[in-house]
């Protein structure tokens, strides 16, 4: 830290770290939002290469899948903070250079695989590159291997500023990017998000509001995994289609006598629409942007009870945050009663 001005302040670090593989790293099994996973021995086992990515398009890089070694990282952040007395702000800037990434692959395997059995999953087919597919999942078998290098740059932004004595005002940004060496994305790097927020809060009232406004852009910078990935990009094949319209829809009441009942389409009218000519695409090539307000207040009653109600969503705008896989709620109100027990 170096004090530049009794009211500006300079940063900067370098700094080292490394994380060994974790139990999840090494012991994953089972279906998840990037698909079927085995453990890196069993992969490793069975002969299996890393694939050029997590994505149901990957092909073999021709590198064996192995034990799973430390990643580890090299991080360099520099910012300034700046205080006066109605005005306190900071800026930082990070490159994070990432070596030996433990991330998810498809699994290439060896011919022959199909009937077989991993991990007490069958395989059910594989196709001419070598990836392999079980009943459960319709996504190609991934694993955890080191990928060699990757990087994540970005900023970030505050600033807090006393209007007056009783109205404050407040805005924040951050912006990450990552890639791989390759130069493919990263997985699940959220998108550029910001906020403002103004509070009205007298000093000699028991009172206070507050005004949020929280924004975040359109997210398209998907890796091949998020665009497979149930919770972003949700691939779906024919056979997936084909499976839902005379499964699920047709018992849910959406579909009768072979057609969807609000279009009147058939199957294959369906399966025309959503797919095109291709045989799988991802249902969402991108996380949409949103911009969300919501209006909070509070009454202290006493000095240890405080009541605050909060209004969330005041536009009822129909959004999600990148990689929830689920919508947030709508036009919402929340009560909250707040008391502190005695010698706290």
């Amino acid at each position: 830290v170096w004090s530049a001005t009794p009211f500006l302040n300079l940063t900067g670090s370098v700094s080292r770290g490394f994380r060994a593989a974790n139990a999840f790293d090494l012991g994953a099994i089972g279906v998840s939002g990037g698909g079927l996973e085995i453990a890196p021995q069993e992969a490793a086992r069975l002969g299996a290469f890393t694939g050029t990515s997590d994505g149901a398009t990957a092909v073999s890089s021709e590198v064996a899948v192995t034990a799973l070694r430390p990643e580890h990282v090299y991080a360099v952040e520099a910012g300034a903070k700046l205080r006066t007395g109605r005005v306190a702000a900071s800026m930082t800037a990070f490159d994070l250079e990432l070596r030996d990434l433990i991330a998810r692959r498809t699994a290439i395997f060896p011919t022959g695989l199909a009937g077989a059995s991993i991990a007490g999953y069958a395989v059910v087919s594989q196709d001419d590159e070598g990836r392999a597919y079980a009943a459960v999942d319709p996504r190609p078998i991934v694993t955890r291997v080191n990928v060699d290098q990757a990087r994540v740059h970005g900023v970030e932004l505050d600033t807090h500023v006393r209007v007056t004595r009783t109205w404050i005002a407040s805005a924040q940004v951050s912006v990450a990017h990552g890639r791989e060496a390759g130069g493919a994305y990263l997985r699940r790097m959220p998108p550029v998000i910001g906020g403002v927020r103004v509070k009205w809060e007298p000093s000699l009232q028991p009172v206070w509001l507050e005004g949020v406004i929280t924004i975040a852009a359109t997210q398209d910078r998907l890796s091949p995994g998020d665009l497979s990935d149930a919770r972003i990009g949700a691939r779906r094949r024919r056979d997936d289609i084909a499976a839902f319209f005379s499964g699920t829809a047709t018992d849910l009441g959406l579909v009768g006598n072979g057609r969807l009942i609000s279009t009147g389409e058939s199957l294959a009218d369906v399966q025309q629409r959503v797919l095109g000519s291709a045989d799988a695409l991802p249902l969402f090539t991108q996380t949409d942007g949103f911009v969300v307000g919501s209006v909070r207040g509070g009454w202290r009653l006493s000095e240890r009870v405080e009541v605050t109600l909060i209004l969330d969503n005041v536009t009822d705008t129909s959004y999600r945050w990148h990689g929830s896989g689920v919508d947030a709620p709508g036009l919402s109100l929340a009560a909250k009663l707040r008391i502190r027990l005695p010698g706290t």
